[in-house]
């Protein structure tokens, strides 16, 4: 079962940036690291190959824990679409489940979407999906996550518009 139009997650969000800026904020592993954790977390690029059908593999670590997951990029198009499946593993890349959820969907396809808004300014849409084949459970608990991911989301994006604008 994947998800529905209903029960997708999607946020957006303006940037006082030019898109080239703000979409190579998402390709490039050291500027990925920079904003994308939570606060309080620390992101390394165990494995960073950012291109259309290459992979990455990380982990975030804050408050007593350490987060591994993996990302692969089914499409990147400069400078206005990135797709990509996302997963929990562990440092040897076995999926594992969601390391505070143990309904989490075990696959996450995110699409991330920017256009010029005005000169100096980009739009971003982000589309979060269960991806493949998931429990009625797990989508359920995916929809009930989204205000956690809205908040997760928010945070990283106001790290990025402070990472832009000392760019």
């Amino acid at each position: 079962m994947n998800t529905t139009n209903n029960e997708r997650f999607v946020i957006e969000r303006s940037f006082d940036a030019p898109l080239a800026q703000v979409f190579a904020m998402w390709i490039q592993p050291d500027d990925l690291a920079r904003w994308l954790p939570p606060a309080g977390f620390a992101m390394r690029f165990l494995r960073a190959d950012l291109h259309q059908g290459g992979s990455t593999l990380f982990s975030m670590a804050g408050y007593g824990m350490t987060i591994t997951a993996r990302a692969e990029y089914e499409e990147i198009r400069s400078h206005d679409r990135i797709v990509y499946t996302q997963q929990f593993c562990d440092e040897h890349e076995q999926v594992m489940r969601h390391p505070m959820a143990p309904d989490w969907p075990a696959t996450l396809r995110i699409t991330v979407a920017l256009r010029e808004e005005a000169a100096g300014r980009t739009h971003v849409t982000l589309c979060t999906d269960v991806a493949g084949d998931a429990t009625a459970e797990e989508i359920a608990a995916f929809v009930a996550g989204h205000a956690s991911m809205a908040m997760g989301w928010s945070g990283s994006f106001a790290q990025l518009d402070a990472v832009l604008a000392n760019a």
